[in-house]
């Protein structure tokens, strides 16, 4: 297996982008309808924009409802920590069955990410993973310490599909469909 690159995301974004605007028009709509669920509440550095369009589209073509705030909730004050966009984070992170923390060179600088899968962690234990973005495939990783509590996200290429795959811990390897939509019982 190996780890997911910047490249990687920014090539299957450009490589998809015409379904990126419909896409991106159901999920206005789903986070306007009554009571949206998400299976992902991806947390991540907004200047990583096209790398993040980029595992959008990935996590969305295998099925799963993602949330991003500027896709979603566009109106949504960027870079302000202030108690209304709180509320709609909380709101959006309950409405989710699961977190995956896009760890890219950007995130250490993020106002939000920390607090995030703080929140989502305490609400739904198991349910948070990180993604590690390298820039280059030759690279390793390296997070902060706290990062080491949870799940990875990895690639496994196979002849026929890119799969990502999730592992971590005691937990045994699966799909991050299957993990994501998976409930957990405490």
């Amino acid at each position: 297996m190996e780890l997911f690159t910047e490249n990687y995301f920014r090539t299957y974004r450009n490589q998809n982008l015409r379904g990126l605007s419909g896409l991106k028009n159901s999920a206005k709509n789903e986070g306007q309808s009554y009571n949206p669920q998400f299976d992902v509440f991806l947390s991540h550095s907004t200047l990583d924009k096209e790398v993040i369009e980029g595992i959008w589209q990935f996590l969305s073509d295998r099925g799963l409802k993602v949330y991003v705030y500027w896709i979603v909730d566009p109106k949504l004050a960027h870079g302000v920590v202030d108690k209304s966009n709180a509320e709609l984070l909380r709101l959006r992170m309950d409405q989710s069955k699961s977190l995956i923390y896009a760890s890219s060179p950007n995130a250490e600088g993020s106002s939000w990410m920390s607090w995030e899968v703080g929140y989502m962690d305490g609400r739904t234990p198991r349910k948070c993973a990180i993604l590690p973005v390298v820039k280059h495939s030759q690279e390793s990783f390296h997070d902060r310490e706290f990062m080491d509590l949870y799940p990875k996200i990895e690639l496994e290429r196979l002849a026929y599909a890119d799969k990502p795959i999730i592992f971590g811990g005691t937990w045994e390897s699966k799909t991050v469909e299957t993990w994501a939509r998976q409930t957990v019982n405490l």
